[in-house]
């Protein structure tokens, strides 16, 4: 039976999501994607698309996802790897010294909904003319597609940003009649907004480039080294900050499980449990190996010598992958 044992409330559409931590398989999934998708531009909305995909599986009501824009999606992702594998991100970065920098997780959760939070506001997100209203908000998630289509056909800024505007509208109200464009297609959304007076486009161009200023301006990370690193839609810049997030030595990760089932853990339930699940395993496995050095000077309970590669191999092509050498 699979518990979902946590739950987020979502800032902007008020929806709640219920969910369960990423387990070791999906660790390890997520951990080879960054090997399998580069960073152009070719390749960042496909690697969006698999990690939705493996996230559904951990999600109760995976249908909201639909109903959330992308900034709580990113929110709710940053909150599944604090949970699932720790709050923090340490790297090593190739350079000519190469240097070790640690990304705190939490900080980068609430820089960027300070960053966002512009449009939560109802001054901000609510413009009403004589018997009209809209409702502004940050893009839902079904419309990356569309973003990353304008990337691929090298379009300007001011192109992206002005064939953008209806991504912005959450709904369009006609004295008692409410219309949600998430339920429409890009197309549906354009000759919805088309329809809507110059005073009212005026003044919804307005409040999206000042949400987006503060967005894009702001800084995210706590790290002199991804400084530059912003929050952008018109780049998916936000994607690469998910392949950091998400990204761990998989020969660690093979490392880890090959010792722990070594320990007559059962291999298929070390992959079902969440990473912070196995980190506890390991530790004891850890403190028994350090007692036993203490009292006997001797390891016999775990894997030694040249045999770890070969069996993690074994061990690794069960799951249809070999550990990188």
């Amino acid at each position: 039976m699979i518990f979902y044992n946590h739950s987020v409330d979502l800032p902007f559409t008020k929806n709640k999501l219920v969910f369960r931590e990423i387990n070791t398989e999906e660790q390890l999934f997520l951990a080879k994607a960054n090997f399998s998708h580069s960073n152009d531009k070719e390749s960042l909305y496909d690697y969006f698309l698999f990690v939705k995909k493996i996230i559904e599986n951990c999600l109760e009501n995976k249908n909201i996802l639909n109903e959330i824009n992308v900034i709580e999606y990113v929110l709710f992702l940053v909150k599944l790897r604090m949970l699932s594998i720790g709050l923090s991100v340490d790297l090593l970065l190739k350079q000519k010294n190469k240097t070790r920098i640690q990304l705190n997780l939490k900080t980068y959760l609430l820089n960027l909904y300070k960053a966002s939070e512009f449009l939560e506001k109802e001054e901000n997100n609510l413009i009403q003319d004589k018997n009209i209203e809209i409702k502004l908000n940050w893009p839902f998630l079904n419309s990356l597609g569309f973003f990353s289509k304008m990337i691929l056909e090298n379009k300007n800024e001011y192109e992206m940003f002005t064939e953008s505007i209806q991504e912005y509208i959450e709904y369009i109200k006609i004295k008692n009649k409410k219309i949600l464009l998430n339920n429409f297609n890009t197309e549906e959304k354009i000759k919805l907004t088309n329809n809507l007076n110059l005073k009212i486009k005026n003044k919804i161009q307005e409040k999206i480039i000042e949400a987006l200023k503060i967005l894009v301006t702001s800084e995210v990370f706590d790290v002199s080294t991804f400084k530059t690193q912003k929050f952008n839609f018109y780049n998916l810049s936000f994607i690469e900050h998910l392949k950091l997030f998400f990204s761990s030595d998989v020969k660690t990760l093979y490392q880890e499980i090959y010792i722990l089932s070594s320990c007559h853990l059962n291999p298929e339930y070390i992959m079902k449990i969440s990473p912070s699940e196995r980190k506890v395993y390991f530790s004891i496995i850890q403190e028994q190996r350090k007692s036993q050095e203490k009292s006997s000077g001797k390891v016999d309970f775990l894997p030694t010598g040249n045999n770890i590669s070969s069996d993690l191999e074994k061990l690794a092509a069960e799951f249809g992958d070999l550990p990188p050498q």
